[in-house]
């Protein structure tokens, strides 16, 4: 049990073909997570779950996200 007041928070994403959505909102969640990192002391993951999607998806955020958001690129569908 930790002695942190605040639990630490993970953010699971799934998403297929939804670069244009993440493109919008990512920043939004990743500036909260920065917030809550910071004022509560807690730590904070978001993983992006990408479920074979074909536009590039999975290589945006590797490419523009910050570490602690994490991405899984599955090889094709696979459903959630």
């Amino acid at each position: 049990m930790s002695d942190r007041p605040y639990p630490d928070v993970s953010v699971v994403i799934p998403t297929w073909n939804g670069r244009h959505l993440l493109e919008r909102f990512l920043p939004s969640v990743v500036d909260a997570a920065r917030v809550y990192q910071r004022e509560k002391g807690a730590r904070v993951e978001v993983v992006i779950v990408d479920d074979g999607s074909e536009d590039g998806t999975a290589e945006w955020v590797g490419a523009n996200a910050p570490s602690f958001v994490e991405v899984i690129a599955k090889s094709g569908p696979e459903g959630f």
